[in-house]
């Protein structure tokens, strides 16, 4: 019975790693797709905010909160929808517009204050 179970729980890991590496290589895809060229920082900015999670969430202290791939903040909800921020295209596109063109990822701290994707 222990083996069986055992097999069981591995089972569903497999299955659950196998279906997360392939929401993460389709986000991927996305981001690639989006910002071209200037892909790696952008790849690099949504790993570290996300983990590639289309559907991550963070509240802030300050009452705010962050979605979707790259981490959106509500501040910008006078422009951004923020319903589809969990959409992996509409949230990579709006993270385009913000970082101008993939050129400017000062609004990111992971970018900006931590000192990673450089």
């Amino acid at each position: 019975m222990r083996r069986l179970v055992c097999m069981a729980a591995a089972v569903l890991m497999l299955g659950w790693t196998a279906t997360a590496s392939a929401r993460a290589t389709r986000a991927e895809a996305i981001i690639r797709h989006v910002f071209g060229a200037r892909a790696h920082v952008a790849l690099c900015v949504a790993r570290h905010e996300s983990r590639l999670h289309v559907r991550a969430i963070n509240r802030n202290a300050d009452g705010s909160i962050d979605r979707g791939l790259f981490q959106i903040n509500s501040v910008h909800r006078g422009w951004v929808n923020l319903g589809r921020l969990f959409d992996p295209w509409y949230n990579a596109r709006i993270a385009y517009r913000l970082s101008r063109g993939g050129r400017d990822w000062r609004p990111w701290s992971v970018y900006a204050v931590q000192g990673f994707c450089h």
